[in-house]
């Protein structure tokens, strides 16, 4: 006689696989906002020193100081953590924020590399703030709001990339 196999107990590896490949790839999307970011960073760098050398050095200050400004409030602050946001209409909008913030970055970029003589590193500045924050926030929000801003900030390159080709 055949047994009856338990269609509800075949689900649940099934659902935790897919939750841990859901997991994993929101690390990476988190990883590859960072990675993006900083891609920006060094290739504006390279530009600046291309430039000249004070320009590059003046870029280099402009990335440093956001990274060492956000280090020493980040280990010198008693609180840990920030309230831990879940709401789904916050995430949406950590979404559009973060999608936007870095579109805007990048058409202020291209602006500045174009119609200015690049004596004031504010592309460079600008994308070290945001490395910056999404550093802070990382440890301090809850995960999904983390994970909706590193989908914001990729696909807000993917947005200038659509709209205005791959930065030169």
């Amino acid at each position: 006689m055949r047994e009856k196999v338990n269609s509800q107990q075949e689900p649940e590896p099934i659902k935790s696989h897919a939750q841990s490949l859901g997991y994993t790839f929101n690390r990476f999307m988190v990883i590859l906002a960072r990675l993006i970011i900083m891609g920006l960073i060094a290739n504006l760098t390279i530009k600046a020193f291309l430039v000249s050398p004070e320009v590059g050095f003046k870029s280099i200050a402009a990335i440093i100081l956001p990274l060492l400004l956000t280090g020493y409030i980040s280990f010198s602050n008693k609180a840990h953590h920030l309230t831990r946001p879940s709401s789904e209409v916050l995430n949406v909008f950590l979404y559009l924020f973060s999608a936007g913030w870095l579109l805007g970055l990048m058409v202020l970029i291209r602006y500045v590399i174009y119609y200015s003589n690049r004596s004031l590193p504010i592309g460079e500045f600008a994308l070290s703030i945001t490395l910056s924050i999404f550093v802070f926030i990382s440890e301090r929000i809850a995960f999904k709001s983390l994970v909706a801003c590193a989908y914001g900030l990729v696909s807000g390159f993917l947005f200038f990339i659509l709209f205005f080709g791959v930065p030169a």
